[in-house]
């Protein structure tokens, strides 16, 4: 009995304590403060996923978009999501909730924009349709997400194959 208690003892001590850095935070952003986001890694890769509360194939997904921010975050890439809809701001609680139950411990964004300002940026974008992700290399430009990618219905396939062409993007200087 007292070696299962030192061990467990001990197992609680070398497990290492929460940090801020693994708070999971949601806030209300515009488009413009989004960008201004973006442009403050210029120099790294950053990666939006848009989705939205009402999306199952988002929140099947999602899972799979934490693998990509945990594997390649040390690499240089800054992985965002954005809540597409600000009628989520309504049921904030239920997004943050989902956000902390998958670990979501990167800046996560929910649009405050009328539906037009909106609607613009998705269309610059080309993420009309969620799940979408949204990528920009390390000098800050917008760059397509490959078919092949793009149309991998497989969640853990798609996540795959994301990760290996953000790989690209991040080994360029």
């Amino acid at each position: 009995m007292r070696v299962l208690v030192l061990t467990l003892a001990a197992a609680v001590a070398l497990t290492p304590a929460a940090t801020a850095a693994d708070k999971v935070e949601l806030k209300a952003t515009s488009v413009a403060d989004l960008t201004k986001a973006v442009a403050a890694h210029k120099g790294k890769v950053v990666m939006i996923d848009c989705w939205y509360l009402g999306c199952a194939p988002c929140k099947k997904k999602f899972p799979y978009m934490v693998g990509v921010h945990k594997k390649l975050a040390g690499d240089g890439l800054v992985f965002m999501s954005l809540d597409l809809l600000p009628d989520d701001l309504k049921e904030k609680d239920a997004v943050l909730e989902f956000l902390t139950k998958q670990g979501a411990a990167f800046p996560n964004y929910i649009f405050s924009d009328k539906q037009d300002a909106i609607d613009k940026w998705q269309e610059k974008y080309e993420a009309e349709a969620a799940p979408a992700v949204v990528v920009f290399n390390r000098k800050g430009e917008w760059v397509k997400v490959p078919e092949a990618v793009s149309k991998e219905k497989d969640p853990q396939k798609y996540a795959d194959k994301l990760a290996e062409w953000a790989k690209t993007l991040l080994a360029e200087k």
